[in-house]
């Protein structure tokens, strides 16, 4: 349900805990202890919607690098670039290319 909500969330929509748990109509900290009992933290999730998000919007459009960032919520493109090396352990460039290869000459891209 969090990553629904946040999957929502776009651009300068920062992810907020006490944002997402006022929807759930859920106390901020009843949210974190629901979160840890289930194996996971807000930031977890937040860091796996995003990175669902970057391979969409870097392998299936062609919105510049700055674009996909801010609408990430990164203020810095340099800050997409950190983020894709540490999901990927490749450059945004990289991976966009590896996804516009033909199918199966692409081994950046984990299905």
């Amino acid at each position: 349900m969090v990553a629904a909500i946040l999957s929502e969330q776009h651009g300068s929509d920062c992810p907020d805990l006490s944002k997402v748990a006022r929807l759930l109509r859920l106390h901020p900290r009843s949210l974190q202890r629901s979160l840890s009992k289930k194996g996971t933290t807000f930031s977890g999730i937040v860091d796996r919607v995003r990175r669902t998000q970057a391979l969409d919007l870097i392998t299936a459009t062609d919105l510049s690098f700055s674009h996909i960032a801010a609408a990430l919520g990164m203020h810095e493109q340099s800050s997409l670039t950190r983020a894709v090396r540490r999901w990927f352990d490749t450059s945004p460039t990289r991976l966009r290319r590896a996804a516009q290869e033909p199918k199966g000459h692409s081994p950046l891209i984990d299905p």
